[in-house]
């Protein structure tokens, strides 16, 4: 069932990692949330998601966390990594505000909207702002929800499809978000899941505490 996308705002919120070459922000090849190939520039109307994806630095930095996941349950953000210990060496992240003009809504195949938008075209810096020196505590400011994967057993797209196993249990989206949650917590109690909202104190959400 297909539903009216809600309007674009005029300004989107795209996070960059590391320094970008030359003049504009530029398409690279990637595939959108509904599984399409192609070459894009990324960006989202909500700017907790943005500063989540602040913390994906580029591949050709080394020795730093790995963003394995980001997503939401519950409206809330969740970002999870791997490599606690490497924490101190990560960069600061950046955002760029850009104009919507030549970006698109992503649908899902069934026709609903994402909360993903694509552009074809380059950016040019000229036409954005910039956020930067955004740290973990910064993005936690935002109530995102920062969780490093502790047990290699959730790796390699294992932790994807716990995720995806526990969202079947659920007749409704909230349900299937809550069963996530609950399955998310028992990772937490268990180590498997290390919660650095808790242990730093800022913006802990509350159904992920013991």
């Amino acid at each position: 069932m297909s539903s009216d996308p809600p309007p674009t705002p005029p300004f989107l919120y795209h996070a960059g990692s590391g320094e970008i070459l030359g003049n504009a922000i530029q398409t690279s090849v990637n595939k959108t949330v509904a599984g399409v190939e192609g070459k894009f520039v990324f960006a989202c109307a909500d700017e907790a998601i943005a500063y989540a994806y602040s913390m994906k630095q580029h591949w050709s930095v080394v020795d730093i966390p790995r963003m394995l996941m980001c997503t939401a349950f519950n409206h809330v953000p969740c970002v999870f990594l791997e490599g606690r210990r490497l924490l101190p060496r990560l960069p600061p992240g950046k955002i760029y505000i850009v104009p919507s003009d030549t970006f698109e809504r992503v649908l899902w195949p069934d026709g609903r909207p994402s909360d993903e938008f694509v552009s074809a075209v380059d950016i040019p810096l000229g036409l954005s702002r910039i956020i930067g020196g955004i740290t973990p505590e910064e993005v936690m400011k935002k109530n995102v929800q920062i969780l490093f994967v502790e047990d290699e057993a959730l790796l390699g797209g294992k932790l994807g499809r716990f995720i995806g196993s526990r969202s079947r249990g659920g007749e409704t989206p909230a349900e299937e978000d809550h069963n996530i949650i609950t399955g998310l917590k028992k990772l937490i109690t268990e180590g498997r899941l290390y919660h650095y909202n808790a242990e730093r104190a800022i913006n802990p959400y509350s159904q992920l505490l013991s």
